[in-house]
């Protein structure tokens, strides 16, 4: 392994996963799914996406007499030895056959169950108050962990694990702004590259291969014309002169996402279409200004929503005008009429108020940025006019 490689580092801040689970009273926590357990060990496992069923652990104990562990795959063993992650004690899990494969530096467990039972024992939470992700735990799962440890305080950590991912550190936010500036840049060159009779099908094929020779991968291309021109995956519907193109794409980099919405007309736009987009950019705009740390989400939905009233578009409604960005493409906050919770230094944030007509079409620009104690960084810029 090269000496030169930088000392792997949490993605997440300690301090802050301290203080959340002393506030909670927890002695110990466990995540288990695909998001929070690449938070918490930096390890992404291919096994998330190769088997939807698949479950790792993490486990980490609040006191430092006792090392977090990371449960891993047996047969992603290979990775580490050339991806290390911060976190030194291991468990695996699984058999695999791998030739002259260095001496693993960790207990091999039959299956994930017996590595998290050992690792809950050995860490001393046997009979301690554990935050597990409990709105996404398999109700079996839950079972087994009551029979094997009946006197464990099972505490729900769901709503502090996504609070605590709502702060981002400096290289997640790295991470999250590359991943935006390859969708625009994606997205941008491949509707430059329209031509006759193209389908809907070709224009995101072109925009997932911009994607990934940038050196992302692709979440999802979202994108759909004319009539349909709302939310959909694309089909074979060649493009037509007078279309409304509306794409969302979510390019992962890194582990972190990206979620742009762009709106597109195939010739000059009518009247009624320019005027529509231009409000739904005015929208956006007054949500991008309204974000300041100690604003709450909703004051940020009413802004959004204020410029629609007020350009005489009464009719338009939505349940919410933007939400965090991070792990996944859309992250806690949300800005909806009745959330309370106030923006700090660190979220990243997109900001989104489309207005969807049939048939006319899809009217959507999003952009991101990262909130600063001192002034927000706008990682795109959707055009200001369609």
């Amino acid at each position: 392994m090269p000496t030169d490689r930088p000392e792997p580092k949490p993605l997440f801040d300690t301090r802050r996963l301290r203080a959340a689970m002393g506030k909670a009273g927890l002695e110990g926590i466990v995540a288990h799914s695909r998001p929070n357990y690449f938070y918490l060990t930096g390890f992404q496992s291919l096994d998330y996406v190769i088997d939807v069923s698949s479950v790792n652990y993490v486990v980490i104990p609040a006191g430092d007499d006792n090392p977090p562990v990371a449960i891993i795959p047996r047969w992603e063993s290979m990775t580490l030895h050339d991806r290390p992650i911060w976190i030194a004690t291991k468990e695996y899990a699984g058999e695999y056959y791998i030739k002259d494969e260095p001496i693993l530096k960790g207990t091999v467990f039959v299956n994930t169950w017996d590595a998290l039972v050992h690792a809950l024992a050995s860490a001393g939470l046997g009979k301690a108050q554990v935050g597990f992700e409990l709105d996404l735990l398999p109700v079996s799962t839950y079972r087994r962990i009551v029979s094997a440890f009946p006197t464990m305080e099972i505490i729900d950590a769901s709503t502090l694990l996504r609070s605590l991912r709502m702060v981002k550190t400096s290289e997640e936010v790295r991470r999250i702004r590359r991943a935006c500036e390859i969708s625009e840049q994606a997205t941008n060159e491949a509707i430059r590259g329209l031509r006759p009779n193209m389908t809907e099908r070709e224009l995101a094929q072109s925009i997932a291969c911009k994607v990934i020779e940038q050196g992302a991968t692709v979440l999802y291309v979202e994108l759909a014309t004319g009539a349909a021109a709302g939310q959909h995956l694309p089909t074979d519907r060649r493009i037509n002169k007078g279309d409304i193109i509306r794409t969302d794409v979510a390019a992962i980099f890194e582990g972190y996402n990206s979620d742009i919405g762009r709106t597109f007309s195939v010739g000059k736009p009518t009247q009624e279409q320019a005027r529509i987009y231009q409000v739904a950019y005015q929208s956006i705009q007054a949500g991008l200004a309204a974000i300041k740390p100690g604003t709450r989400a909703k004051d940020i939905f009413a802004e959004c929503m204020a410029v629609w009233k007020e350009a005489g578009f009464t009719d338009v409604r939505r349940h919410h005008t933007g939400h965090g960005i991070g792990l996944e493409a859309h992250e806690a906050p949300a800005f909806k009429p009745d959330n309370e919770t106030r923006i700090e230094p660190g979220m990243v944030l997109a900001v989104e108020a489309p207005y969807y007509i049939y048939p006319v079409g899809g009217f959507a620009p999003e952009d991101i940025l990262v909130v600063g104690p001192d002034g927000n960084t706008q990682f795109t810029h959707a055009p200001a006019e369609l």
